[in-house]
């Protein structure tokens, strides 16, 4: 039990912190959209972009897929 409350502790200690040292950062407007744009892109790439779908895909997987689809 008391190592629960050291690991409590301690978690609530450096999110406190942070949140202190966060507070002091300014980060300007167009970085800001720029960064949205870049995590909703990435976020939706499978669907924005279909066809490198199969760029990221192991190729492990593919070599699979086209020995299982010829007959034998």
């Amino acid at each position: 039990m008391k190592i629960w409350f050291v690991v409590c502790f301690v978690v609530l200690l450096a999110f406190v912190e942070s949140h202190k040292w966060l507070q002091h950062i300014s980060v300007p407007w167009p970085l800001l959209l720029l960064g949205g744009a870049a995590l909703a892109l990435l976020s939706n790439g499978s669907a924005l972009f279909p066809q490198t779908d199969l760029a990221l895909k192991s190729i492990s997987a593919r070599m699979f897929k086209k020995n299982s689809a010829e007959p034998e």
